[in-house]
Order: structure tokens, then C-alpha cells, then sequence
């Protein structure tokens, strides 16, 4: 009889690809990147593919790998909508930068930390936010565990 409460294995990290470039899986070097939407301009994209540049070869830079984030005023990340997603896929394509865009599962630490092994990634690129201090005490902070257990460095951008 099987356990309905708990499960074997996890979830692939790659569960929830939205959008991708074909060149993907051929880029030299990754760097994850988890965005929140309503991020002004995106700036951990715009951060992201300048690192990207920085972190590939002469001819191809980096691949990114991006967790889309949508949030409510609970502070607790949602997953990823199919509009933000071709946004961000746009504007990479638009930076001839190889990508594949994923919308958050429902453990985005796990998720994006998944991607990052699964990656071998350079850097964990994550957009940050002001939260109160009430907020903080009562609600975990994504961005808090990845920079405390993310394997490789981490750019915060607000």
C-alpha cells in the first residue's frame, strides 16, 4: 500500500519550462536567475545578462535560466505567469542571450536551488524587496535561504 502523504522523489527542477531559447543546452556556462514580477525594468535581467556576457566565452555568453516569480502583498511567491515569461523571453532574445524561462513551483528555494545543481551555474542571480519588519518575523524569506545555501555566489539586485 502506497503512502499518499509523502512522496519518493522530487520534483525535476525543469518541471515548469515556459519558454527557451534552441540554443540553450549548448551555452557555454549557466547562471540562474530568480525574478520577481514587478521588479522595476527587470533589473536582475538586465544585471543577469551583463554577467552573462562576463561569464561566457568571446563568441557565446552564458545561458539563463530564469524562475519567474509572481507575488501578492503576503509577500509569498506564485507561479510564474505565461505573459511575464514571454516578456522575459523577449527581452533575452532581444540580448541574444540563450534562455529558458520557468514558472515557480510551489518550493521555489528547492526549484531554484535544483536549477542551479542541475545547471552547474556560475552565479544565482534573485531580485530583491524591502519587506517590514512584522513581515519578516511572521514569513520565511525566499531570497534570504538562497543566499545562505545557494553552492555558488549570489547577486542580490533591488
Amino acid at each position: 500500500m502506497s503512502n499518499l502523504y509523502t512522496t519518493t522523489e522530487s520534483p525535476s527542477p525543469h518541471a515548469h519550462v515556459v519558454a527557451e531559447s534552441p540554443g540553450v543546452d549548448a551555452a557555454p556556462s549557466a547562471i540562474v536567475v530568480a525574478s520577481l514580477r514587478g521588479d522595476p525594468g527587470h533589473a536582475v535581467l538586465d544585471e543577469a545578462v551583463c554577467e552573462a556576457v562576463f561569464r561566457g566565452t568571446r563568441d557565446q555568453p552564458a545561458a539563463l535560466h530564469v524562475v519567474s516569480f509572481v507575488t501578492d502583498q503576503s509577500a509569498t511567491p506564485g507561479r510564474g505567469e505565461s505573459a511575464e515569461a514571454r516578456e522575459i523571453a523577449r527581452q533575452l532574445q532581444e540580448a541574444g542571450i540563450e534562455y529558458r524561462v520557468y514558472g515557480a513551483s510551489a518550493e521555489p528555494v528547492d526549484q531554484v536551488l535544483g536549477l542551479v545543481e542541475a545547471t552547474r551555474a556560475q552565479l544565482l542571480a534573485i531580485s530583491v524587496r524591502k519587506r517590514s519588519p512584522m513581515m519578516k518575523l511572521f514569513l520565511g524569506s525566499v531570497a534570504q535561504q538562497l543566499i545562505l545555501e545557494a553552492p555558488c555566489p549570489v547577486l542580490a539586485v533591488k
